[in-house]
């Protein structure tokens, strides 16, 4: 399915453009190796890598994204729009400082199981979480998957 029309109009010509706009973002993004200080990995941009990137791991700006805590034991990253959720989801952090734990991207058809005691916030989580895999699988076509590596430092963005 195209979404191009739900992303960007239904103008042929601005949506090439945003394309053209993507690609050439990317590219850049692929020969310095991140995604650059203070800027989200957003969706669109994730698709990017998995599609063309060959499974070479993005490095991302972690100041840059929000860690909620769902339950006890359960973390999301969810920077707005949600619609990026898709690109960060469920993540762990280190205890010690906060820092989100490197993870890799791939969209193999994973069901999260509902445990049997979860909580309302919990069987909400898990079931948008599920609902966005398999959303996400059948706009990604095929790809490579690949890790996205958290960073916290001005440095690591030189």
């Amino acid at each position: 399915m195209d979404y191009t029309g739900i992303l960007y109009g239904n103008d042929k010509e601005q949506a090439e453009q945003k394309r053209e706009q993507l690609d050439d973002r990317m590219f850049r993004v692929f020969v310095d190796g991140h995604a650059g200080k203070g800027n989200k990995q957003t969706y669109e941009q994730a698709k990017w890598w998995w599609r063309n990137a060959g499974g070479k791991p993005l490095v991302v700006d972690g100041r840059e994204l929000t860690v909620w805590r769902t339950s006890k034991n359960s973390q999301i990253v969810a920077p707005m729009p949600l619609d990026d959720l898709k690109v960060h989801g469920h993540v762990s952090t280190n205890p010690a400082n906060g820092r989100i734990y490197d993870a890799g991207y791939d969209f193999e058809p994973k069901v999260m199981a509902m445990p049997q005691n979860a909580d309302i916030v919990d069987k909400v989580r898990i079931t948008s979480r599920n609902f966005l895999n398999e959303l996400a699988i059948d706009e990604h076509g095929k790809g490579t998957p690949f890790k996205i590596v958290y960073r916290y430092e001005d440095k690591d963005f030189e």
